[in-house]
């Protein structure tokens, strides 16, 4: 699992002291994970706090690769994960793009129907506020320990899960665990548009 640690901007960074909780959680399952700390060099002081951070006992399975990779190496070591982590940032698209399943946690100005990962079976979790108190480190680890499970999820306060589709009009991003109204109105929109788009053209 790539865990991206930084972000293009600080206020869209997450903070070690929760990527050493959220690491702590995922390995401390009996699975056979293993992390590989993803990041430019300016994330390198991050990736250090984690590793300080975490216990000895997972230690041996959690690696730092961030500052130590050009452009084509971190896709290759995306590409060897089953799974991308972090917040909207140019390696978790970048994950999508070498085929790695994505999990985004979207706040400050990301907003998931606009940067969300785009593909079919990626997951984001969108913040209420820009700068959240808490964070869905359980519900999350949930899901990469059991993807099926996430619709079973009980919602997390201050943040609303979203899973990325496509449907004949294009990308879209649905709810999970509640209908989005404004999807009722996508065909109609989109209806609408081709309407007005070939009348236009039929007008020259």
């Amino acid at each position: 699992i790539a865990v991206v640690v930084g972000a293009g901007d600080a206020d869209r960074s997450i903070s070690a002291a929760v990527w050493m909780e959220w690491i702590s959680l995922l390995l401390a399952h009996e699975s056979p994970c293993a992390i590989v700390l993803v990041g430019t060099e300016r994330d390198q002081a991050t990736a250090f706090a984690i590793q300080d951070g975490v216990s000895p006992m997972i230690a041996g399975r959690l690696w730092d690769a961030t500052g130590r990779t050009t452009l084509p190496q971190l896709a290759t070591v995306l590409k060897r994960c089953h799974w991308a982590v972090g917040a909207d940032t140019g390696p978790l698209h970048l994950a999508v793009a070498v085929g790695t399943s994505a999990m985004g946690f979207y706040f400050s100005r990301a907003r998931v129907h606009e940067t969300g990962p785009y593909g079919k079976g990626h997951w984001v979790w969108q913040a209420d506020c820009a700068l959240p108190e808490t964070w869905p480190i359980q519900a999350s680890v949930n899901i990469i320990r059991e993807p099926a499970t996430a619709s079973q999820q009980e919602p997390v306060a201050g943040w609303s899960l979203w899973q990325s589709d496509h449907d004949e009009w294009g990308a879209i991003f649905r709810p999970v665990g509640n209908r989005d109204p404004q999807n009722d109105q996508r065909a109609i929109v989109w209806q609408q548009l081709s309407e007005q788009y070939l009348s236009l053209q039929g007008g020259r």
